[in-house]
């Protein structure tokens, strides 16, 4: 489904509201991202302004930044008074972002945004051009398996968040009572490779310049600069391997790692359509 300004205008005028941001949210914000002295946020698909003013609470000077005029009368009124926040009305997807914080942000927030992006990869490697060093990229999504089937557009699904965090050197994941929270850092400069086993749903491959099937039904998006690539899998796990176990909300669904290189296959020089594997 495909949304506009106009659309979520209306939706906020109409005084509709989204998922109040939790506690568990809340902790897991000022333990992973505590604002620097000098530290300055940008809150991406900002509505009416909660996160915003939660980021300002903790020290950031904050952008908080939505395509829906409608969304910042709201928050103009409902946050009057907040300070350190500037509301701004642009799209990040379109051209007039060079009125953002050309000197870069600490973190990055996209909260109950990222399925709606219409080029997720492209956005967000914009978003990690815009990173200072060491900061981050904070995701916070619906699940797919938490979410009835008639809203499945709202959330991702496990093959949508792996294909997020590929594009990530470090990648912290937490359970906030159903939302995923996902803490990026370091985004890579070349495409990734992923690989994974049987077939990948439609909104997993959003964002890919081409699409192809083998006769298994696998699919291969084509690698061209700044998509992910999606390469035949390796032979199923074994049998009886372990399942991950049930955490509770705000535990980590898995540890920080440093992502290694993965291979990608680009075109040789010799011309004769062969195709060599290099590491990205």
């Amino acid at each position: 489904m495909v949304y506009v300004p106009a659309d979520w205008s209306r939706h906020h005028l109409d005084g509709r509201r989204f998922r109040p941001l939790g506690e568990v949210e809340r902790s897991l914000l000022a333990q992973r991202v505590p604002a620097p002295g000098g530290g300055r946020a940008l809150d991406v698909g900002c509505g009416t302004g909660e996160l915003a003013v939660f980021l300002a609470e903790q020290g950031y000077a904050v952008d908080a930044v939505d395509f829906a005029e409608g969304a910042l009368v709201r928050a103009r009124r409902e946050r009057r008074g907040a300070g350190r926040i500037r509301w701004l009305c642009l799209d990040i997807e379109q051209e007039g972002t060079e009125v953002l914080a050309g000197d870069g942000y600490e973190v990055i927030t996209l909260r109950l945004v990222y399925p709606f992006l219409r080029d997720r990869t492209r956005a967000m490697r914009g978003l990690g051009a815009r990173l200072r060093t060491g900061g981050a990229v904070v995701v916070i999504t619906p699940v797919a398996a938490n979410t009835p089937e008639e809203r499945r557009n709202v959330a991702l699904d496990e093959d949508e968040i792996e294909l997020l965090a590929e594009s990530w050197e470090e990648v912290e994941r937490y359970d906030a009572e159903g939302l995923a929270v996902l803490v990026l850092r370091h985004p890579r400069t070349a495409p990734p490779a992923v690989e994974k086993p049987g077939r990948l749903g439609p909104h997993a491959v959003a964002g890919a310049c081409a699409v192809v099937t083998d006769a298994h039904g696998r699919v291969h998006p084509a690698a061209v600069a700044g998509r992910p690539a999606v390469v035949p899998p390796r032979p199923a796990a074994e049998a009886g391997e372990p399942v991950p176990e049930q955490r509770a909300p705000g535990a980590p669904v898995s540890d920080p790692v440093r992502r290694s290189p993965r291979a990608v296959s680009r075109p040789d020089r010799r011309g004769d359509g062969s195709r060599a594997r290099e590491t990205a």
